[in-house]
């Protein structure tokens, strides 16, 4: 036998007596509603938890209670016969069955010292809405005021997120602009101290790193293109003093920048946007973007534009200019001296170039390739 409840429910308008039980059997629930008018007692049957356009009832006098069942006759009024019934709920001594075509009340009760089963059939009945019980109506007003109070909070959860979330990004936003202030602060502290690129820091025995603003300023002026790269492609300590190890390095590669160190101190070099050959005889090339300097003096020598920037031989190295000239001839290191300009034949000099000092040997040189974005 299932486990029941009752909702003690008892209230009489006008000789009427109504007593509400609910029962909980095979996962559903159910209300009984026990109605007492007069002589007469209704059963209604619903469904509890749902509102239907029918439910089960029966409406019997108390004196065809008596006469159905002989076990009642000793009851003189309709309320003792409800306060039976209630008993009998009480003690889980009732119940409802449940066929494919008809609902039922059971009353499991003793009478004469045994165990009988006393059944009240129920008729389906539609239900108008007016019908409709005074739990019903509340329930569907409690639910009504609990939908709008969920939206009401639903609103202001939505009112606090969007809040949250334009706060946050306004924080975000603040973020990226202070990223964005400490980006420049940081590009102009390296502009300032390296150039005008981000990749002044070269990888040089011969230069040091705060002079090669002066040649990153004379690069940009004649090749307005930021520096992405600086890479070292030839070293003639390592990779050998002979002109054919210079070729083999550095032939057919645009902008190059060529450092050289002497035995006299001098630091210096040129830089060249055009591309370096090992020809069977001497090729002179023009190049418009081409310049000189000294890093000693921290001076830029421009190119005068006489068709003679660069000089190309297989017996050379790296060659700047004509006549009187900066360059490389045979291997440095063996028998060779360097050669230094004198004077302004192809480059805007005025002057001795190397502190008068008409021939010295090289120490080492240094090829790189500015690669630009």
């Amino acid at each position: 036998m299932e486990e029941y409840q009752i909702e003690p429910e008892t209230k009489e308008i006008e000789n009427k007596i109504t007593e509400t039980l609910i029962i909980d059997q095979n996962e559903k629930k159910f209300k009984l509603e026990l109605v007492i008018k007069g002589e007469m007692i209704f059963f209604n049957l619903y469904e509890e938890g749902k509102i239907n356009n029918k439910y089960y009832s029966q409406k019997l006098s108390l004196r065809e209670i008596k006469n159905k069942h002989q076990i009642f006759c000793v009851f003189n009024s309709c309320q003792e016969f409800l306060d039976y019934i209630k008993a009998s709920f009480d003690n889980k001594k009732l119940s409802i069955k449940i066929t494919n075509e008809s609902l039922s009340i059971l009353m499991n009760i003793e009478y004469l010292f045994k165990q009988q089963i006393i059944e009240i059939p129920l008729e389906e009945k539609k239900m108008n809405i007016e019908d409709f019980s005074n739990d019903i109506i509340k329930e569907i007003s409690f639910l009504k005021d609990k939908i709008i109070s969920l939206e009401e909070n639903i609103e202001k959860m939505k009112y606090n997120f969007e809040e949250k979330m334009n706060n946050q990004n306004k924080e975000i936003n603040n973020l990226k602009e202070e990223n964005n202030k400490l980006k420049d602060e940081i590009k102009c502290i390296k502009n300032d101290f390296y150039g005008v690129t981000e990749n002044f820091i070269i990888n040089s025995n011969i230069l040091k790193s705060n002079e090669y603003k002066m040649i990153s300023l004379a690069i940009n002026k004649r090749i307005n293109k930021k520096i992405k790269e600086i890479k070292k492609i030839y070293q003639a300590t390592k990779d050998g003093g002979d002109p054919c190890y210079f070729h083999s390095k550095c032939d057919k590669i645009n902008n190059t920048l060529v450092l050289i160190h002497s035995e006299g101190n001098n630091r210096f070099g040129g830089f060249t946007s055009n591309f370096w050959e090992s020809t069977k005889d001497e090729v002179f090339k023009d190049d418009k973007n081409a310049f000189v300097f000294s890093l000693d003096e921290n001076k830029i020598y421009p190119y005068k534009n006489d068709g003679k920037a660069i000089r190309c031989f297989k017996n050379y190295g790296p060659y700047f200019g004509s006549g009187p000239l900066i360059g490389i001839r045979g291997n440095p290191f063996k028998d060779e001296n360097l050669r230094t300009f004198r004077d302004g034949t192809s480059y805007d000099i005025n002057n001795d170039f190397l502190n008068k000092n008409a021939t010295d040997n090289v120490v080492d040189y240094e090829v790189f390739q500015i690669i630009f974005e």
